[in-house]
């Protein structure tokens, strides 16, 4: 039964490091430094 909220957390923290990257992607796309 814990499995059950672990495996949610992994895979919000999964997708919630995707989107940190697509943002820095994009970022360094639309505004070089």
């Amino acid at each position: 039964m814990w499995q059950v909220g672990i495996v949610p957390a992994k895979l919000s923290d999964a997708i919630g490091s995707l989107v940190r990257y697509a943002q820095e992607s994009l970022n360094v796309f639309f505004c070089p430094t």
